[in-house]
Formats: structure tokens, C-alpha cells, sequence
């Protein structure tokens, strides 16, 4: 059996959080302590936008990188990519087999599935020899895996919000301190714009850690410029890192939201280069103007219909998903796909897309404890909804992907839900 055969059906969590198994982890594996620098990035919003478009600036200035991010779109593999190549099969089954003769089988039984991942994509950025990594931790941050690997360049927190409240608590400023744990002593952090009660938090511990706290908003100022006619962001930004302007900057991936990533990638490079790195202007402008990014604000056309795939999953998320069709789309009907996981706060999520949507199809995602299809219908009654409602699983999403003719679609809620059509929609194109 292969690999990663066997690790997708690890556990997710275990019943005790602890530094400790990683840790253990890392050192029978000879990575108590890691040759490469590395950037360690949390948050609630963004932090998979922010670490992907830094590694692409990085890559694009000619250095060796690596990149651990979560979930995966098809394949567990994709989550750790070495020069934007996500590892290959018999690199994974070689690293995989190593892990199991280095770790005491007590240990190597208890480790849980990002556990895993993590300690696979440490061990694949040492032997690769990358020149520096962007990893992302994959639920709160102090008690994530992640955090376990040693002396981060810099921390990046991206926007926090009300999340995984039943793990990380019920308030910004609970949620807040469990993301600032991945702050390291005197460790350089770059914090995005945030809620006042999530920036008290970051600061404190930042100050408690005697560690040096770049907050964006005071020092940038970004204007958007975008022609909504364009396939992309346009955005000017004053940066008060290096005292630089840089006007008209184009960033593929659609929405205001993902200027405020991009503009927090740009500044990450820039204090990078406080450590050695050398990142010009032209590496951040051709890097952000060509990248990628699967299920976020992403467009295929298939037979006719204009499908939107976005991963949002949190309120903001949705809101700004809105605000995206809003201006990319203004005043066209559209019909919303829409899945989460049972543990999410859906009338939340819903609360923006009622504003859009001409009609909702509620679904489950596949092979996930979903939210109960009814209680969707629910929330939308209760919100007097007026358009049609249906639902469906989405072992019978075929049949209704065929239905639609000549409309705008958007699949939302979930990335793994938006992953899931991605396949639909290509396998079939």
C-alpha cells in the first residue's frame, strides 16, 4: 500500500494536544534543529493565499523553495511542494519509510495525519536543500505541529476571526492567543490588519517574547486600482519597510481581499531581505501577475456556464466572495452551490451569499461529517429566502452539473466541497 494510502486514513486529532509527540518526532529524525530558513504563517483568512503567493516571490527571485500548506485540492502531496512541484510518489514512499525506521513504533503509531504531513515536509525541504520554506500551521498555532519545528525567520499572522470555536475558543481574543502562540522569542512578526481585540493579543505576546511586531496597517498605505473589466487586481502600495512606492501592481487572483494578501507577501519579502534575501521590485510584480490558485475566486467555463469555485469557509470569506461577484458580475442572477462541515457556524456563512443568489442547491461534502442538508433549508427559510431551493448529495452532483445552461454557478462553503467540483468540471471538460 502506498504512503499516502495509508496516511489519509490517519486520525485528525488527538485526544491530547502536545508539542510533545512533534517534537519527540522531529528529534528521532535527526530535526530537532533545521539547516533552512523557513516562514511560519497562521491566521483565520489567508494564510494558504499569503504563503503561496510569498513562495512564488521567492521562487521567482531564483531561490530553491518549499511549500506546506492545507488541505489538499486532489492529492495528499499537493499540501508539500518543493519549486512549486508537489512531492513525488516514490520521494513520499522513500521519506515515509524512513520516518518509520527512525521513530520508536510507539511514537510513529500515535502521530495523527498533519502530524505526519508535517514531519514529511521538513524532512523533504532538508534533503532538498531549499534555500528557504513557507509553512503554514493548520488549526490555531500553539499547539500546532507546525510549531514544534525550531527558529522560524519571521511569523506571519494573517486576519483573525471567529473559527473552529469548539477547539480554539469562543472569542477573538481566545482564538487571537492561540494563533499568537507560534510567536518565537525575538522572532520577527509581520501581523495583517486585524480586529482591535486580536491586535492587543499579537502585541502582548510579541512584547512578552521580546520579539519585534511589524503591524501592516500603520506601516502601508494600499490604494486599489482596479478596472473590473480585467482579469486580475490592480493596486498601488506605499510601503513604510522600505519607503518605496509601487504603483499599479497586477495580482492575479480576483478580489480586494487578495490585495490585502499580496500586499502582506510583499512586505514578508521585504523584511526578508533584512536576513540576506535579495527580492527586487520586478521579482514581486511578475511573480504575483502570473500565479495560480485553485479554488479561490478560480472561473472554468464548462458547456455554456460560468462556474465560480471558492474554498471560503468563515463569514469574512463568504462576505467577500460577494463583494468579488458584485463587481465582477453585477446584477446577474447566480445559483449557489453550497456544503460545509457539520461544525460551522452556516447561518453565518450564509448570511452574505443570501444577497447574491438567485437560488441555492445544498449539498454534503463527500466522505465529510457535512451539515445537515435540512437544517440549511432552515436557515433559509428562516431568512425568508424567496428563490428555489433544492437539495441533493453529492453522489448525484453529475446529473445537476449538467443542468445548468448558460448561468453563473458558485461553489462555496467549503474548499474541499470546491475541490470536489474542480474534479467534476475537468474530468468532464
Amino acid at each position: 500500500m502506498l504512503a499516502e494510502e495509508i496516511i489519509i486514513r490517519l486520525p485528525r486529532f488527538h485526544q491530547t494536544p502536545t508539542l510533545g509527540r512533534m517534537r519527540s518526532a522531529l528529534s528521532y529524525a535527526n530535526l530537532s534543529s533545521v539547516s533552512f530558513p523557513w516562514v511560519h504563517i497562521a491566521g483565520s483568512k489567508g494564510k494558504g493565499s499569503v504563503s503561496t503567493m510569498a513562495e512564488s516571490i521567492f521562487r521567482e527571485c531564483g531561490y530553491a523553495t518549499g511549500l506546506f500548506v492545507s488541505p489538499h485540492i486532489h492529492n495528499i502531496r499537493e499540501r508539500i511542494t518543493i519549486n512549486n512541484k508537489p512531492i513525488d510518489s516514490l520521494l513520499f514512499n522513500e521519506l515515509y519509510e524512513k520516518m518509520q525506521e527512525n521513530l520508536p513504533p510507539h511514537l510513529f503509531e500515535e502521530l495523527t495525519f498533519f502530524e505526519t504531513m508535517t514531519l514529511l515536509a521538513v524532512m523533504a525541504f532538508q534533503k532538498a536543500n531549499v534555500d528557504i520554506a513557507f509553512i503554514e500551521t493548520g488549526l490555531g498555532g500553539r499547539l500546532d505541529a507546525t510549531t514544534a519545528i525550531s527558529n522560524p525567520t519571521l511569523s506571519i499572522i494573517t486576519l483573525i476571526e471567529l473559527e473552529h470555536t469548539h477547539k480554539l475558543g469562543n472569542t477573538i481574543q481566545e482564538i487571537a492567543r492561540e494563533k499568537a502562540g507560534i510567536i518565537r522569542p525575538h522572532t520577527s512578526v509581520l501581523m495583517a490588519k486585524q480586529e482591535l481585540e486580536a491586535a492587543l493579543v499579537i502585541q502582548e505576546t510579541a512584547s512578552l517574547n521580546g520579539s519585534k511586531l511589524y503591524a501592516l496597517d500603520q506601516l502601508t498605505f494600499v490604494q486599489r486600482t482596479t478596472n473590473f473589466s480585467d482579469p486580475f487586481e490592480t493596486f498601488t502600495l506605499n510601503s513604510g519597510i522600505t519607503g518605496n512606492i509601487y504603483k499599479n501592481i497586477q495580482c492575479m487572483p480576483i478580489g480586494s481581499h487578495q490585495i490585502n494578501n499580496a500586499t502582506v507577501s510583499i512586505v514578508a519579502s521585504e523584511l526578508l531581505t533584512k536576513s540576506g534575501f535579495v527580492v527586487t521590485e520586478k521579482n514581486f510584480r511578475e511573480a504575483l501577475s502570473a500565479i495560480t490558485m485553485p479554488c479561490r475566486f478560480e472561473i472554468i467555463q464548462y458547456k455554456g456556464t460560468t462556474w465560480i469555485l471558492d474554498g471560503a469557509h468563515t463569514f469574512h470569506s463568504c462576505d467577500f466572495v460577494t463583494k468579488t461577484i458584485r463587481e465582477q458580475f453585477p446584477l446577474q442572477k447566480i445559483s449557489v452551490v453550497f456544503g460545509c462541515k457539520h461544525n460551522k457556524n452556516a447561518q453565518a456563512l450564509l448570511k452574505p451569499l443570501f444577497d447574491i443568489a438567485s437560488s441555492f442547491f445544498f449539498t454534503d461534502i463527500p466522505e465529510i461529517h457535512s451539515y445537515p442538508l435540512e437544517s440549511l433549508v432552515a436557515i433559509a427559510q428562516d431568512h425568508h429566502f424567496s428563490g428555489p431551493i433544492q437539495c441533493f448529495y453529492s453522489s448525484e452532483s453529475m446529473p445537476h452539473l449538467q443542468s445548468f445552461n448558460n448561468e453563473i454557478v458558485l461553489v462555496t462553503g467549503s474548499l474541499l466541497l470546491a475541490s470536489y467540483y474542480r474534479s467534476l468540471l475537468l474530468s468532464t471538460s
